[in-house]
């Protein structure tokens, strides 16, 4: 179970962290109502990565098979999202660019019609 340090100095550190992982996901959501989703998403989910390298360097915590797998289940539906977005908002595009040019193909061929008649 767990249980509170026993030194003052701990438990303000304990405290300013909470603090901070709650004003982070408060900017987090903010900035998500505000702009393109992805690569905020992707900027948060390096949080698990990190928290594997704190785990392994600063606590020397052992990191077993299961963790290191656990890792690349997140980094890669992660990256799978991030790729799907990435190749739809192409498609939306191109498919946005070939609209453009029959929509002007058309304007000249009207165009060229009317000057005929």
């Amino acid at each position: 179970p767990y249980t509170t340090p026993h030194c003052g100095s701990d438990r303000l550190y304990l405290l300013l962290s909470g603090v901070m992982m709650l004003l982070s996901l408060y900017l987090f959501f903010r900035a998500l109502s505000r702009d393109v989703t992805t690569p905020a998403v992707l900027m948060r989910n390096t949080d698990v990565v990190f928290g594997y390298c704190l785990q392994a360097i600063w606590f020397r915590e052992s990191v077993d098979v299961l963790n290191i797998i656990g890792l690349i289940m997140i980094s890669g539906g992660v990256s799978a999202v991030f790729l799907h977005k990435l190749l739809k908002n192409v498609h939306v595009s191109f498919r946005t660019m070939k609209y453009r040019q029959l929509e002007e193909e058309c304007i000249e061929t009207t165009q060229r019609q009317i000057s005929t008649a």
